[in-house]
């Protein structure tokens, strides 16, 4: 071997050990940025889950931060939302907020409207790709005396999904196929009829979702000053109510739900306030960060 050669093999080892260390570090950068890359979290939600100008699409109706409707509510910041703070609480970048105030799971609505155009049936095929998917309804089915229906995990007919059982049914088995690899929940409102509590318990644990119960609840109506002007006595004065949900279910149940589900959920016109958001995000967080 002359010089010449010994130089040429030795040029090649380099540059070979070069392409090796930059197809490393290559790998490593791509690793490392997909470990620490933003989980990506969808909601399905009624009102509770609504702010003016952060959901999708933005035709859908909201509750909070309406320009130029004053609701007696002190929730007036999306910051102070419950998805915003649990956003904030887990670092996850919102994929999608589909709520719309008013809503029903099943296509019954108030005064037995026909919510077909609203319902979270109807909307379930909007949610963007998310690793990370919360479901809270069933609010205004339990509030709307929506039928109830029977239990029916197949075979649906639209006409079936005019009552909440197999619309709830036809929302699960939809959602655990579509995102076999997400990490589901559905968030149980207080003050629901037993039927639709006990129906949400039964149909999340035949999917296998877990589903999380909010449990106590402080519902509050502050009335407004200047009502209360005119008696000249009182400056202010809140009637509240306080109930209790005594039951909690989490497909594995790695811990004392009544030690962790302890805190206020205090509501305005029926609507979380700033601290029911604040209790709701609590006691969501302590759920999905296990």
């Amino acid at each position: 071997m002359n010089y010449f050669q010994y130089i040429c093999i030795q040029k090649n080892i380099f540059i070979m050990k070069r392409n090796s260390f930059l197809l490393f570090v290559a790998i490593l950068f791509t690793s490392v940025s997909v470990s620490f890359a933003q989980k990506k979290l969808s909601i399905l939600g009624d009102s509770y889950s609504t702010y003016y100008g952060y959901v999708t699409p933005d035709t859908n109706l909201c509750w909070y931060g309406v320009p130029e409707e004053k609701r007696e509510n002190d929730v007036k910041r999306v910051e102070d939302t419950w998805w915003y703070l649990l956003i904030n609480e887990h670092g996850y970048q919102m994929e999608r907020n589909n709520s719309y105030s008013g809503s029903t799971v099943c296509h019954t609505g108030y005064e037995k409207a026909d919510y077909s155009d609203r319902s979270f049936v109807t909307r379930m095929d909007n949610l963007g790709n998310p690793d990370v998917l919360l479901v809270f309804g069933g609010t205004n089915d339990s509030w709307a005396k929506a039928p109830i229906g029977s239990y029916q995990y197949a075979d649906w007919t639209k006409a079936d999904l005019y009552s909440f059982r197999p619309a709830f049914c036809r929302l699960m088995d939809y959602l655990t196929k579509r995102y076999p690899d997400t990490r589901i929940y559905n968030i149980t409102n207080t003050e629901l009829s037993e039927d639709v509590i006990n129906s949400m318990d039964e149909i999340c644990r035949h999917y296998g979702v877990t589903n999380i119960r909010l449990r106590e609840l402080s519902l509050g109506y502050t009335f407004p000053k200047r009502l209360l002007e005119k008696t000249k006595v009182f400056q202010d004065v809140q009637l509240s109510f306080v109930g209790r949900n005594l039951f909690f279910f989490h497909k594995s149940a790695p811990f004392d739900p009544d030690a962790v589900l302890s805190t206020g959920n205090d509501k305005q016109w029926g609507h979380p306030s700033i601290k029911g958001m604040k209790s709701i995000c609590e006691q969501v967080c302590k759920v999905v960060e296990e």
